[in-house]
């Protein structure tokens, strides 16, 4: 979105809704980078049992589809007031990282390291030239690695993007595309777009 006039106002909407989305039983801990919000699970204290990173995958899901409904609100809202509207996409990826506080005496920062944190921003960034929302009803791509596909058992429709080359790997990855929960009879219709 470009920045002018009433764009403060606008975005200043972003951050509370978003939060919101996330807290709640999912307890993510979230942090702001720029104008992107990373929001973690199974942290500070870590998860380590096939069910309790089951549960985080599942919680990180609900948290973009969360995040994707009160876009679409604000969106519709902007819409009526003659507003820009925006768009934003989502890179979930489910592996070991490294999570603790870096820095000095004088600013301290809790923060997340591994490959598993830079799968997921390539994920978010991947094909970010193409991706063009269907319209004000799907503003938000989500998209996902196999790894957390494999923990999310039946609960979300979703559609295989392919093996991709992410920038900065050597290896492939297999992604997927969350449409929605396998319950939602109206999930994102794909046919036309390009991811």
């Amino acid at each position: 979105m470009p920045w002018r006039a009433g764009s403060r106002r606008l975005v200043g909407d972003l951050p509370g809704r978003y939060v919101a989305a996330g807290d709640g039983p999912r307890r993510c801990h979230n942090k702001y980078m720029g104008d992107a919000i990373m929001a973690l699970f199974g942290v500070p204290i870590p998860h380590t049992s096939a069910a309790e990173i089951s549960q985080d995958a599942v919680h990180a899901v609900q948290c973009a589809l969360a995040m994707r409904h009160e876009l679409i609100q604000l969106n519709r809202r902007w819409q009526d007031q003659q507003q820009p509207t925006i768009r934003m996409r989502v890179g979930i990826y489910t592996g070991p990282l490294v999570a603790g506080t870096v820095g000095s005496a004088e600013r301290l920062e809790y923060t997340v390291l591994g490959d598993t944190v830079n799968t997921a921003s390539r994920l978010e960034s991947y094909g970010k030239e193409t991706f063009a929302a269907e319209a004000i009803d799907s503003p938000c791509r989500i998209l996902i690695g196999a790894t957390t596909l494999n923990y999310l058992g039946q609960q979300f429709q979703t559609q295989y993007v392919g093996e991709v080359h992410l920038k900065g790997k050597e290896q492939t990855t297999t992604v997927y595309r969350v449409l929605g929960e396998e319950h939602d009879r109206t999930p994102l219709d794909l046919k036309e777009e390009r991811v």
